[in-house]
């Protein structure tokens, strides 16, 4: 009887892993049932599928980017105006997207999401940054998160920073993206407010249909700073705008908030650079050298070197070491396109004698301000937007060359060369791809 009872015991067992592997194996057919729903935008159909299939397999890379995209793009989950509703459904997105094990192939998308969802929806772009720098170390190639990288960037007044993963990304990319991609960057740099628009939009800081325009700006920062408070991105930000629009009081304001509220911003270089310009603007650059022995970084920037050879020429009075830190800054993105760094150095030479040189700064500081003036960026601006226009572009192209910008210049004319020899006109319209499509 006892063996009876083993036997059924048994096949009931057997029984019981035969219909799990079963189930497992099913979930592959699943998750592909609930792709079809969520293209057919069935949301809530899409999570009770997928609910069923995750349980079995909780790590299903594929089922928790599903998961993930139907919570965020509900829009039964996120009604307008319902923030708390709206915070939820980030916060279950990204407990998803966390669960793609890193082995698999999805884990570059999963990450590439997590960072996009964190800008976007949490208005958090410290973490959205941190993301992405994470993605990038593992994955240098991946144009995505080069781009969204670039993006965040620029919307929170770092695009100078972004330039060498926009140049890089405009490496990898074929040569329709590529055009979209520079004329991206240059818009970001010359004409912000006018590419900016449709992110701020997004992000809540302008209304549907609002104009934009210099004051979007602060209001931008501002939602950064207290959305974000744990990061310096949003107090420097602010800082940094009250410093250009002369008011290096307020500025300094912002950075001391910056410092007693963030817990970065004793490792954020752009504090200590606004830091230094806010001091010289009050006269009080001689206050400067404790921030410059505690910059944080390779003090090997273009911000570091100006506030360097202002101190040391001002300050110090060392012609030769301003001279050097001088040329260090005109060398490093974006001092090419500074004729303020340029003429200080043209000052510098004229004082130590060496009056050739000085001139020849001077001529050049000349023609570097005469090219950022609206009716020469009024006519790059029309350019840019004649992506299908090869004799168009060499107006773009001659600009960067005479900025002495080569890796500008160059992949510029890879798209001419592009079009001139194999592209029918009009097949490279359109606005430049963006990772905010994503979602």
């Amino acid at each position: 009887m006892k063996k009876l009872a083993f036997v059924v015991v048994g096949c009931a067992v057997s029984a019981v892993i035969a219909w799990a592997g079963a189930q497992r194996m099913l979930v592959d057919s699943r998750v592909s049932d609930a792709g079809r729903l969520v293209d057919e935008e069935r949301w809530r159909e899409a999570r009770l599928v997928l609910r069923n299939a995750l349980w079995w397999r909780p790590d299903h890379p594929r089922g928790n980017l599903l998961m993930a995209e139907s919570l965020i793009v509900d829009p039964l989950l996120s009604p307008p105006g319902d923030f708390e509703s709206d915070m939820q459904a980030v916060g279950l997105a990204l407990d998803f997207l966390s669960r793609v094990p890193e082995q698999s192939p999805e884990y570059a998308e999963s990450r590439f999401r997590t960072a996009f969802i964190l800008f976007y929806s949490r208005r958090a772009p410290g973490q959205a940054l941190r993301t992405l720098d994470e993605l990038i170390e593992r994955f240098p190639d991946n144009v995505e998160a080069l781009t969204l990288r670039f993006q965040i960037l620029a919307m929170v007044g770092r695009a100078p920073e972004a330039r060498n993963d926009v140049l890089h990304a405009a490496e990898l990319v074929s040569d329709e993206s590529r055009a979209r991609l520079l004329r991206d960057w240059y818009l970001y740099e010359f004409y912000h407010y006018g590419r900016s628009k449709e992110q701020d939009v997004r992000l809540g800081v302008l209304a549907p249909g609002e104009e934009t325009g210099d004051s979007v700006l602060p209001k931008r920062y501002r939602m950064f700073r207290s959305l974000e408070p744990e990061s310096s991105l949003g107090y420097v930000a602010l800082a940094r705008w009250f410093q250009q629009h002369s008011d290096p009081e307020t500025a300094q304001q912002m950075l001391d908030e910056a410092l007693a509220q963030s817990q970065d911003a004793e490792s954020d270089p752009l504090l200590y650079a606004v830091a230094v310009a806010a001091l010289d603007d009050l006269g009080r650059i001689a206050e400067a050298a404790p921030l410059l022995e505690k910059w944080p970084g390779d003090k090997d920037d273009f911000e570091y070197w100006r506030a360097k050879a202002i101190h040391s020429h001002r300050v110090d009075g060392d012609l030769a070491a301003a001279e050097e830190a001088y040329r260090k800054a005109l060398e490093r993105w974006p001092g090419q396109i500074n004729w303020g760094v340029r003429n200080m150095l043209a000052a510098c030479l004229r004082e130590a004698g060496k009056t050739d040189e000085a001139v020849a700064q001077a001529e050049r500081a000349a023609l570097v301000e005469r090219l950022m003036h609206d009716d020469v960026q009024d006519r790059v601006f029309v350019a840019v937007g004649r992506l299908d226009d090869p004799e168009a572009l060499k107006v773009v192209v001659k600009y960067y060359r005479d900025l002495e910008l080569p890796r500008e210049a160059d992949a510029w004319q890879s798209v001419v060369d592009w079009l001139e020899s194999s592209v029918a006109p009009g097949t490279a319209e359109g606005s430049a791809p963006s990772p905010d499509q994503g979602l």
